[in-house]
């Protein structure tokens, strides 16, 4: 229950020694509190110190209403100070633009009354308010003064009146300081107003108080931008040119793998002294002395027609949306004569395959594979290709069903046909986010060679590419054209063509990264001629980015006279350098991606190519000879199988390599042999070269016994960190109001001796001659990722500091979808008024499942929520109007920040309270004088006196805006951010002006005559944490 001071009922003789009505008219004693003598509502246990019980009963006897939390807890402190006596604050206490506001426009009668239906919730008795109110009229007595003596001399009925409101203002103070939320003022005055002397009014308002915080925590954001008329209705998410985005947007689409640490998988390549066909190599490279680790698969399981066939094809990918890979084994069963495919298990499930579905009876030439999401469910689809030369022909194929259930063939095809007979066909794909919607699109060469040429290689070619919209919207096809493109003074044109895609200009959308050999098959000692393009997404009409041509000259090639030829080219995208951005090989030959470089060029390193050597690439079969290096027996692939960061090329051809060792730090090649090699950066040493080699039992082609050779790289376990989107989780959700400024009202006498419609601050852009252009001040939001759930992790912050920075890199911070930088112009104050500046940013919110975490498995299944900003709302508030609806813990602009009463020039800081505050934080301009015209005075600090005045929301004001601790954005739970998402800084022109009005002649008098200056500092809330400008004035 409220703990009360009892004082007894006393009779004292007031100055005018009189009784009125049912109370006696007292000489106050400062200090004196009401005491309880009826009973009074019980609303909570908490008991108040005197200092804090005076402070309700003044808020309660002055404004009519319970004191705000802030209000409270200052001038309990100040009272506590001064000694506990009311009397020494109370002047202060009562100079309010609230009270202006609410009771400025009532006469001295009026006010008088208006103290006790506050207090006691009735009119006066006719002779006190004559006494009371000839008092105030005569100035022997302030309002103030008046309201000691009311609360001072409650009893009887007016007693239980005045300790029932008490009792709810203190219940009100209790909730409000534990939510740090304010109800507003209006609100506050009616609820008092309501409570009797009965106690079944005081336990209403009571409960109506508790019923607002009871669900505050997740309202009072929205109430707060609702009271600023800030529109929160859902608007249609757009992109950054302002177009419309799919309703199944999703960032990192339905499902990414980040920072991707992949097994390298090997079919038909036997390793040296094993003699399984199929082995999945882990932790490349192994440390000294140490085999890597290998785990071998079922072969037994496997169809044994799988490594007797000429034609078959594998691909990873999550054919059952538990985040991990699976491979897909697709080939022709000689036995059934059927093209047939099963998928091989994770790791997780024991490399268990699935029965073999028996696709389409007859026998192919050529039989391709890959996975992708075409329909944006999260679970990847299957999709084939068949290739028929007889009938010149190519069907590509998405299949239905499951890994459970089986596969077939479905509707969602799409047939090629070769331009004339005689053709050999071949067919590449890739599926990537090609636009933002969540479904995949698919990408496709076709190529067709005809004819002979020198040494028995293809006598010509051509290819095509196709663009396929995802499943979802039709399966359209959206862009054809010929491989060729026009390359200093000629047209270069592609006669056999491969493609990979990724986003290798960082805009968080994936590009077709395409490469043909050029013009011709290079034959004996030809350089490898290939052309090189890229074609943008499907948001920018997959226009060509850029396009070169690039001839790779041989290595150690022994003679023209021998007879080897090459029919066709490799290329992958891969950021081979661990800086977030992809890059692609064509051939082994690393090309730049193109955020860091506008061109097609190949990276260097000490004026040296970054490249595998050709003798690792161009060497087919035969002794000394470039033979028939082809897709059947050369194979290369790319993905981060070393798990050190950086994506390496992965390299098979049917001839001796040098071996690599390594002793000491120093590299050599100690023999030749046949073996898988690894090539890519050493994060280490920065180098380029071979980072690791898989000796093999001998050479290997496609008529093996084992089947022809294959190379992955797959993520078949748990260490990388692995997200689902969780459908239906969008949500838009706004940030509290977040202050960048408050200006204050000029000093101007508000009496009528003064020009006052002039009297106004400005904040922003400045516009003095010789003013820059740049950015007044600007409000940068970006992308922002945070975990979020009950999880007891030793380091959380080092976990969410990993997801958060792969997240970034995923999202490409330079060219997200996230609002970047909002440029601003001036902000002035109405005539006479203090105002705030604030923001609002909207974000989208998407939350996304961890399925797999490699360092804390406690992660998985708690959410990631990812955040991309809208345009930040600026608005300028009037500041009584902001601190009313702000709830929260949102910046209160209150007595700690501006201390003057608008309209009273006496009231404002004084210079050395100016200099006490400023110190060396801010900066100040005056004294001017206010002349004696009709006109105005003005003052401004420009840039040269604001250089390097900036701010900014820090790391732990990010975190508290954003907890899952109970605090809520329009109903909606984030984590705590793991970065600064919020930024806010002052450029080089802006300016702080202030103009004050004269006074006329016939007005002016010396004795209200003053000069004044405007200074600039920074401060940060303490409640909040929140940094911003204040703009204010000292007078002299």
């Amino acid at each position: 229950m409220l703990s009360f001071t009892a004082r007894g009922d006393r009779s004292r003789i007031g100055k005018a020694g009189f009784r009125a009505g049912n109370w006696t008219c007292l000489a106050v004693l400062l200090g004196c509190v009401w005491g309880a003598q009826n009973a009074v509502a019980q609303c909570t246990e908490r008991s108040f110190s005197a200092a804090e019980q005076q402070v309700i009963n003044a808020y309660i006897g002055y404004y009519g209403r319970a004191p705000d939390y802030a209000g409270f807890a200052y001038w309990s402190q100040v009272l506590t100070d001064e000694g506990g006596s009311l009397g020494s604050i109370i002047e202060d206490f009562g100079n309010s633009a609230e009270f202006e506001s609410r009771f400025g426009s009532l006469s001295n009668t009026e006010l008088v009354n208006n103290l006790f239906q506050q207090v006691f919730g009735r009119d006066a008795d006719p002779l006190g308010l004559e006494f009371y109110t000839n008092e105030l009229s005569s100035g022997a007595r302030t309002l103030q003064n008046i309201t000691l003596d009311i609360l001072g001399g409650a009893q009887n009925d007016d007693k239980v009146i005045a300790d029932n409101r008490a009792a709810v203002a203190g219940h009100y103070v209790i909730l409000s300081s534990e939510a740090k939320t304010n109800i507003d003022s209006d609100t506050l005055f009616s609820l008092l107003g309501a409570v009797g002397s009965d106690t079944n009014s005081a336990t209403s308002a009571c409960s109506t108080v508790s019923g607002f915080y009871s669900d505050a925590g997740e309202t009072s954001v929205a109430s707060t931008l609702s009271k600023l008329s800030i529109d929160t209705t859902p608007t249609p998410r757009v992109d950054q040119s302002g177009n419309d985005l799919p309703s199944d947007y999703a960032p990192l689409g339905a499902s990414r793998t980040l920072e991707r640490k992949a097994e390298l998988f090997l079919a038909g390549l036997p390793r040296l002294n094993e003699s399984d066909s199929l082995s999945l190599l882990k932790y490349l490279p192994a440390g000294a002395g140490q085999d890597a680790s290998t785990a071998h698969m079922p072969g037994a399981s496997l169809d044994e027609s799988w490594k007797q066939s000429a034609y078959n094809a594998v691909a990873p990918g999550d054919i059952d949306g538990d985040g991990f890979e699976e491979m897909v084994f697709l080939w022709w069963n000689a036995g059934t004569g059927a093209v047939t495919l099963t998928v091989m298990d994770d790791e997780s499930e024991n490399f268990t395959y699935s029965a073999p579905s028996v696709l389409i009876a007859g026998t192919p030439d050529y039989l391709q594979v890959i996975t992708g999401d075409l329909d944006g469910d999260g679970t990847d689809n299957v999709i084939v290709a068949i290739i028929d030369d007889s009938s010149g022909r190519v069907n590509l194929n998405v299949l239905s069903g499951s890994k459970s259930a089986g596969f077939a063939l479905s509707s969602n095809s799409v047939e090629f046909s070769a331009s004339q007979s005689s053709s050999d066909l071949s067919i590449e794909m890739a599926a990537g986010q090609l636009d933002r919607d969540a479904g995949l699109e698919l990408a496709v060469v076709t190529s067709e060679t005809v004819g002979g040429g020198q040494n028995g290689s293809p006598g010509g070619g051509q290819s095509r590419y196709w663009i396929y919209d995802d499943l979802n919207a039709g399966f359209e096809l959206k862009h054809n054209d010929r491989i060729s493109a026009f390359i200093d003074t000629a047209t270069i044109d592609g006669v056999t063509g491969t493609l990979a895609v990724g986003d290798v200009d960082g805009d968080n959308l994936d590009e077709i990264v395409i490469a043909a050999l050029a013009d011709h098959f290079p034959t004996t000692c030809e350089p490898v001629t290939t052309l090189q393009l890229v074609l943008d997404d499907m948001v920018n009409g997959n226009a060509t980015v850029a396009s070169s041509q690039y001839s790779n000259r041989l290595n150690n090639c022994e003679s023209s006279g021998n007879n080897g030829w090459t029919s066709y080219v490799w290329a992958d995208v891969l950021d081979i350098d661990g800086d977030g951005y992809q890059e692609f090989h064509v051939n082994g030959v690393v090309f730049d991606d193109l955020f860091n470089t506008s061109s097609l060029t190949p990276m260097e390193m000490d004026g040296e190519t970054i490249q595998i050597p050709t003798s690792n690439v161009f060497k087919g079969p035969g002794n000394n000879q470039r033979v028939r290096t082809t897709r059947e027996n050369t194979v290369l692939t790319a993905g981060d199988v070393t798990a050190d960061g950086y994506d390496d090329i992965i390299v098979y051809m049917p001839a001796t390599v040098p071996l690599r060792q390594v002793s000491n730090g120093a590299v050599t090649f100690w023999e030749n042999g046949y073996a898988v090699t690894v090539w890519g950066f050493d994060p280490a040493s920065g180098e380029w070269g071979q980072k690791y080699y898989e000796e093999l039992d001998g050479q290997h082609l496609s008529e093996d016994e084992f089947g022809p050779p294959q190379l992955a790289a797959v993520n078949v376990d748990n260490d990388s960190t692995l997200l689902k989107y969780s459908e239906g989780t969008h949500e838009i959700v706004f940030t509290e109001p977040l202050v960048l400024a408050a200006l204050a009202a000029p000093p101007c006498w508000g009496d009528g001796v003064q020009v006052t419609d002039v009297c106004q601050t400005s904040w922003g852009k400045g516009s003095t001659v010789g003013a820059s252009s740049s950015v007044s001040h600007e409000v940068t939001a970006r992308q922002h990722s945070s975990v979020s759930g009950d999880v007891s992790l030793p380091i959380i912050g080092d976990v969410g500091v990993e997801v958060s920075r792969s997240v970034g890199v995923s999202l490409g911070v330079e060219a997200s979808l996230g609002y970047q930088t909002s440029k601003t112009i001036t902000y002035t104050t109405g005539a006479m008024e203090d105002t705030v500046v604030a923001t609002v940013i909207p974000y989208d919110q998407y939350t996304y499942k961890i399925l797999s975490h490699p360092v804390y498995p406690q992660l998985v299944g708690t959410d990631l929520v990812i955040s991309l900003p809208r345009a930040p709302r600026t608005i300028q508030i009037e500041r009584q109007f902001f601190n009313s609806a702000v709830s929260g813990e949102g910046v209160q602009v209150g007595s700690n920040v501006f201390g003057h009463t608008i309209g009273d020039v006496s009231t404002y800081p004084s210079r050395s309270d100016m200099q006490s505050i400023v110190g060396f934080l801010g900066s100040s301009i005056g004294p001017v004088d206010v002349g004696a015209s009709n006109g105005s005075t003005s003052v401004e600090i420009s840039e040269s006196l604001t250089a390097g005045l900036t701010t900014s929301v820090s790391v732990s004001y990010e975190r508290e805006v954003k907890t899952d601790l109970g605090k809520s954005m329009v109903g909606f739970s984030v984590g705590s951010s793991t970065t600064a998402s919020l930024g806010f800084s002052v450029g080089s022109d802006v300016v702080f002006a202030g103009t004050v009005g004269d006074m006329p002649p016939e007005t002016f008098s010396l004795d209200r005559a003053y000069s004044y200056g405007l200074f600039a500092y920074q401060l940060t809330d303490s409640t909040s944490g929140q940094t911003f400008q204040v703009i204010n004035y000292w007078v002299e």
